[in-house]
């Protein structure tokens, strides 16, 4: 008895740490800030070049001399910093190995292709490039090359980086402090202001921004930029003079140096450069996505690979981002007329279904859908879904079937159809709501606890619903019939044997709020949950997804002044859980926004509305971080195993 009753222990310990994680858990958002950043620092290396002359004519940009300051404070912060070469010499990957953040202060000497590659690969697979440059005509040692020249036509030849350097000085005469700067998280966040003192201007297109404009004889220019490229970030800086402590090296003690270090938050601005080139503080957990000509966006989730479509005109395009780095590839055109597009991955199949409308004839609106996978080569046509005039359509994955429903216009009625994943086979069309009463909106779910599918509609701007089985039985849902419920903006998500339906109570008017009800596997409806019930805000489309036992659900809201795209997690009780996420923040509206997660990391995805003509899909990237609680859990567990399993008996 005394052996079993060693094993009752044990199980009961990892009922308990079972418990616990659960309930850890049930409240954690999918990501959290890092804490304890010196902690993080302490683990990170940062290199500085000293490879190409950096302390030529009145320079000594090198870590012993004006830059000795800007590495103490590296150092002070936690970091480990170390230097490259002794003027002269070539950057290899193995001289990148094991360093986070590469630093480039002012080079003189341009870069060798195999260098070049060295350091594009570096920031592609995750490191970070801090590139410091100078002004026009800034050759100190007289070779052709100045440090915007080597950005420009060497380092960035092929502008991969979105960030071009310009001839325009900055920084000229007294006007040399700058303080039109944006708040980038570790970037700028603690910076009032700083100083250039004659440096250069830039450019900036793609997904590079600008951290910090000056303004020269009335007009703005790009002084302090940052971008992503692949998994990694690089920040390029107008002027080296802005961390230059006036001291030079022991062999260069008869240089003209200026002490720019000191002034205004010039240090801060230093440090914070490293920090977000680090990753640090948040500072990749909003990567923008290249933006697209286009309105209603969706995304959706499968095989390592997010998968973002979205309407261009008469097309439906679409692009890939990586779920682990980030990384986006190249747009693709997925039908030439189309409208109305969404998206789901079927994972028997390992591609993605995209429907959509043909508009080839504009007054004929059949259904149609294409399978595509990673290579969009391999992309095929499936079945017509339907040849009738049809609107709002919707498609959801699960039990082995992937689940078309849209709303038949000449009919006027809700219908579905099943695609078959495992012997590739449509089925037949079937009808999910009869009746001569309008309909607006259709949207689709489902929950792998049940294996149900749940169906929402509109009709006179009530919501209707019906649970359907694989096998094509429906059930009705007696949705409550109440003067609140008014919109057609639908979108549902299932999960642990639930499902949230989402809607947008108003009819298009300034006077709304996003709502969501919890409807059981069993049919049974929650009470109603207000997302933003503000009657003096407008908030938009609600988009739902679930995930590690939650519910993530983006929506835009007029609170700011102009609609902006937020995102909250939700437990399945309808309770929030964390802070709410603002997700953009511009002059521009930004609506009818879409997520996906694997679990850990995430996308959201919206459309910037400028006006009718002027309309672009954007969206952010957010990776996955770690969390600690976790990690505490399994040590106390397997502490506390080991100690009864060896406690005497």
């Amino acid at each position: 008895m005394r052996k079993n009753s060693i094993w009752w222990k044990v199980i009961l310990i990892i009922a308990i740490a079972d418990i616990l994680v659960i309930s850890t858990f049930s409240d954690i958002p999918l990501t959290r800030e890092k804490t304890n950043e010196s902690d993080l620092r302490s683990n990170l290396k940062v290199l500085f070049d000293f490879t190409k002359d950096e302390d030529a004519g009145n320079a000594d940009w090198t870590i012993d001399g004006a830059y000795s300051d800007f590495a103490n404070a590296l150092r002070n912060a936690g970091f480990e910093v170390d230097s490259l070469g002794n003027g002269t010499g070539t950057i290899t990957s193995a001289d990148l190995e094991g360093y986070n953040v590469l630093v480039i202060p002012e080079p003189q000497d341009s870069f060798s292709s195999s260098e070049i590659n060295a350091i594009t690969d570096f920031v592609h697979n995750g490191g970070g490039l801090v590139y410091i440059a100078d002004h026009n005509n800034s050759d100190r040692n007289n070779n052709g090359w100045d440090s915007w020249h080597i950005w420009n036509d060497n380092l960035n030849s092929d502008s991969r980086f979105n960030i071009t350097l310009t001839s325009t000085e900055s920084g000229t005469g007294t006007n040399n402090e700058v303080t039109d700067i944006s708040s980038v998280p570790t970037l700028t966040v603690n910076v009032n202001s700083f100083g250039i003192w004659s440096g250069t201007t830039m450019k900036v297109s793609g997904i590079a921004k600008i951290a910090a404009n000056q303004t020269i004889n009335g007009d703005k220019y790009p002084v302090l930029a940052y971008t992503y490229y692949g998994s990694g970030r690089i920040v390029v800086h107008c002027d080296s003079s802005t961390f230059d402590d006036g001291t030079p090296d022991e062999n260069n003690e008869n240089d003209t140096l200026y002490d720019g270090w000191s002034k205004y938050d010039d240090s801060t601005l230093g440090v914070d450069l490293v920090n977000w080139a680090a990753g640090l503080n948040g500072s990749n957990s909003n990567l923008p996505l290249n933006s697209h000509p286009g309105s209603s966006p969706a995304a959706s989730y499968g095989d390592g690979n997010y998968l973002v479509t979205y309407v261009n005109g008469t097309e439906v395009n679409g692009y890939f981002v990586n779920s682990s780095t980030g990384e986006q590839g190249n747009e693709l055109q997925i039908y030439k007329y189309g409208a109305g597009v969404r998206t789901v991955y079927n994972e028997d199949g390992k591609n993605f279904t995209v429907v959509s409308f043909d508009y080839s004839l504009p007054s004929y609106h059949k259904i149609i859908n294409r399978f595509i996978t990673l290579n969009s080569e391999n992309s095929t046509y499936g079945e017509i879904i339907s040849n009738d005039a049809n609107k709002s359509v919707d498609v959801s994955y699960g039990a082995h079937r992937i689940l078309f429903v849209w709303i038949n216009l000449t009919r006027e009625q809700v219908e579905g159809r099943f695609y078959n994943t495992q012997t590739g086979e449509f089925e037949q069309n079937f009808t999910v709501s009869i009746g001569s009463t309008e309909k607006y909106s259709v949207a689709a779910g489902f929950d792998a606890q049940s294996g149900k599918f749940l169906v929402a509609w509109t009709e006179n701007y009530d919501i209707h619903g019906a649970l359907i089985t694989a096998d094509g039985a429906i059930a009705p849902i007696n949705f409550p019939a109440t003067s609140s419920i008014k919109e057609s903006q639908l979108s549902v998500a299932g999960g642990d044997g639930e499902f949230f339906v989402t809607y947008r109570n108003g009819s298009f008017s300034s006077s709304t709020g996003s709502y969501f009800l919890i409807i059981s596997s069993d049919g049974n409806v929650s009470k109603v949950h207000e997302i933003n019930g503000n009657p003096a805000n407008y908030c938009g489309k609600v988009d739902a997804k679930f995930t590690g036992g939650n519910f993530m659900l983006t929506y835009s809201d007029i609170r700011n002044g102009n609609a902006d795209v937020f995102l909250r997690i939700y437990n399945s009780t309808g309770t929030a859980i964390g802070t709410e996420i603002n997700v953009t923040s511009s002059s521009n509206n930004e609506e009818t926004p879409s997520t996906a997660t694997d679990g850990t990391s995430k996308i959201v995805v919206w459309n910037n509305y400028v006006s009718s003509s002027d309309e672009n899909i954007e969206g952010k990237y957010y990776p996955g971080e770690y969390v600690p609680e976790f990690t505490w859990l399994l040590i106390i567990m397997i502490i506390l195993l080991v100690a009864v399993i060896r406690r005497p008996q």
